[in-house]
């Protein structure tokens, strides 16, 4: 499950996606995710700031041909096993009933915008062909607000000194 929570959020790909991610997408370096709503393939480099990614795909057994296993049955998850594991988890955290397994994606997308990230950058990431869904993932806030007045600076900086 940590497994799982872990593709989800930091690559931010869909619930489904990252529960049903075979390991020959994966080649120690980047995953790559063929999504099964739009078959896009998402390249994501596992980048060194990304260690305990990396870390955990490295060190789970290969025991199927899906890299996450519900570890009661040690199959690949059902979507339905997946929505109640994870369901376990969130009461078990005390963490409030209305999040979903979906809002990994979700929490790792508002992050990623956070960060500064475009939206074409964004939508490289998480597969998005139509920039309009982007706004669904990643909600206004005074660090995007921050993060986009810094980089008109930079911007308007870069054009004075030419360089």
């Amino acid at each position: 499950m940590a497994l799982w929570a872990r593709l989800s959020y930091e690559l931010c790909q869909r619930a489904g996606d990252a529960r049903a991610l075979p390991w020959s997408r994966y080649n120690g370096q980047e995953v790559q995710v063929k999504q099964g709503k739009t078959s896009t393939l998402v390249w994501a480099p596992l980048l060194p700031d990304l260690p305990e990614l990396k870390d955990m795909l490295d060190e789970t057994p290969r025991v199927s041909t899906i890299i996450v296993i519900d570890e009661k049955t040690k199959q690949p998850y059902t979507i339905y096993n997946l929505s109640k594991a994870f369901n376990e988890v969130r009461d078990a955290a005390g963490l409030p009933t209305e999040y979903q397994a979906r809002d990994m994606r979700r929490a790792g997308m508002d992050e990623t915008g956070d960060a500064g990230a475009t939206d074409d950058e964004l939508r490289s990431l998480s597969g998005h062909k139509d920039r309009n869904v982007v706004h669904v993932y990643v909600k206004p806030n005074r660090r995007k607000a921050a993060n986009a007045l810094a980089k008109r600076r930079a911007h308007r900086s870069e054009k004075r000194t030419g360089k």
